[in-house]
């Protein structure tokens, strides 16, 4: 979707930072569509990453020339991405969600829980650092930390 909640016209707002798996520039998206007719096209792989907002989006397509911005239209309805229920934040030199990189020599990370959002003990998390564009469940380039 080339906009996010923000209501503003499907060719200006560009891909919100949550949404994975389409991307678009200006006014060109990709991939293509996995699957289309002359009534429907179908992406797969398309995500949702939450936020520590519950968030609303809409659905925009184009309906023939990209270059024109009039051809962008909002598909009914929204998208209702609830809130994550837990939620990390780096603390470098005491500036929270401050960025980290390579040259970072020590940095803390808080991971904190929406209340009643699940049902577990703090003392049984375990922190996982994975390098992207790999997942968690990979076991793929990842380091664990044991004493969180």
């Amino acid at each position: 979707s080339p906009q996010g909640a923000r209501g503003d016209l499907c060719v200006d707002a560009g891909n919100p930072p949550e949404v994975s798996g389409v991307k678009c520039a200006k006014k060109t998206c990709s991939p293509r569509p996995r699957a289309s007719s002359a009534a429907e096209a179908t992406w797969s792989n398309v995500r949702i990453r939450r936020t520590n907002a519950e968030v609303d989006f809409v659905v925009c397509y184009n309906s023939g020339d990209q270059q024109d911005r009039y051809a962008w239209h909002i598909v009914p309805g929204r998208i209702q991405v609830a809130r994550a229920a837990f939620l990390f934040s780096s603390v470098v030199g005491g500036v929270s969600n401050a960025a980290i990189s390579t040259r970072t020599e020590t940095f803390s990370v808080a991971i904190t829980r929406v209340p009643f959002a699940t049902y577990s003990s703090a003392a049984s998390w375990r922190l996982r650092l994975v390098a992207e564009p790999f997942e968690c469940s990979t076991g793929s380039r990842f380091a664990d930390i044991a004493d969180a």
